[in-house]
């Protein structure tokens, strides 16, 4: 019998799961948004945040890189969006964010500056008058205070 190494992983601890049914209790939110901009003539996507909340972003952008097939897909940290300043993003750009916080200054500035090239800006965070969810067209909050994001 052959030995392995186990990672350190642990489940999901319970404090977790009540951000994350928050937001899919919102599914039928997304489903609509989804159908709306895809309406509207999607063009790419663009999935930003910072630290905890970049991370938060990166299982999202493997799993449309893999089904996608009308669009692009891009992740940068949210201050990178704002400098490589990409000349796809615009009208027919969905913008997602994550900051657990919706404070993280570069994420509020990265949200700010898509909406002005015409994007439309969707964000996940905790609370929905938070300065990102405020800077944004849509804010997906859940309300949790323990790290689902940054």
């Amino acid at each position: 019998m052959t030995e392995t190494a186990t990672l350190p992983l642990k489940p999901i601890e319970s404090e977790h799961r009540a951000g994350l049914e928050a937001i899919m209790r919102r599914r039928p939110d997304l489903d609509a948004l989804a159908a709306r901009v895809v309406e509207a003539g999607l063009r790419n996507v663009y999935l930003a945040g910072s630290g905890g909340g970049y991370i938060t972003v990166q299982p999202l952008q493997y799993q449309l890189e893999q089904l996608a097939t009308h669009f692009p897909v891009f992740s940068h940290s949210a201050n990178e969006l704002i400098y490589r300043n990409p000349a796809g993003l615009g009208a027919g750009s969905l913008v997602l964010l994550a900051s657990n916080t919706g404070t993280t200054p570069e994420v509020v500035a990265a949200a700010k500056f898509a909406k002005q090239r015409g994007a439309t800006v969707v964000s996940f965070t905790r609370h929905p008058d938070s300065p990102l969810s405020l800077a944004s067209d849509e804010a997906y909050t859940y309300g949790d205070d323990h790290g689902v994001g940054d």
